[in-house]
């Protein structure tokens, strides 16, 4: 019994996550169960259905509505700092003009310098050969 108090409380085994999400169950006479995961299967505490029972439920319960909280505050937290990334992320008009300007200077001296564009990529032009010379290169 004392493994499973221990366990209901929250000093499960490493990996072991306690649920709650339909604790009392039997026909008739409810009995209560901790459910948790370890590893791939599903364990079941019983602790029946006298005080020590209540006790665990009421524990449970609470730790429960602590981890609502704490969900709750963790999303608005991540929704404010979302918020600020964006505030801080939006680019100016100014300094858009500015990189399109920039741009726009660098493409010209590249093109000015013999280089081309292709799939976004700056590549120099290759140099013009006759056909003559290529042709006599081959044979």
């Amino acid at each position: 019994m004392a493994r499973d108090v221990r366990a209901a409380v929250g000093e499960s085994g490493a990996g072991a996550k306690v649920y709650c999400n339909m604790p009392w169950m039997g026909p008739g006479k409810r009995y209560y169960y901790s459910i948790r995961r370890v590893g791939k299967r599903m364990e079941y505490d019983y602790y029946g259905c006298g005080s020590t029972a209540r006790l665990i439920a009421q524990m449970e319960a609470c730790r429960g509505e602590l981890r609502q909280q704490r969900i709750a505050q963790e999303r608005m937290e991540a929704r404010r700092a979302r918020d600020a990334f964006s505030e801080l992320a939006a680019t100016p008009e100014d300094l858009t003009l500015l990189l399109e300007q920039a741009k726009r200077a660098a493409a010209q001296a590249l093109e000015a310098a013999g280089y081309h564009q292709h799939k976004r990529q700056w590549r120099k032009k290759r140099a013009n050969k006759d056909k003559n010379q290529g042709e006599n290169s081959r044979s």
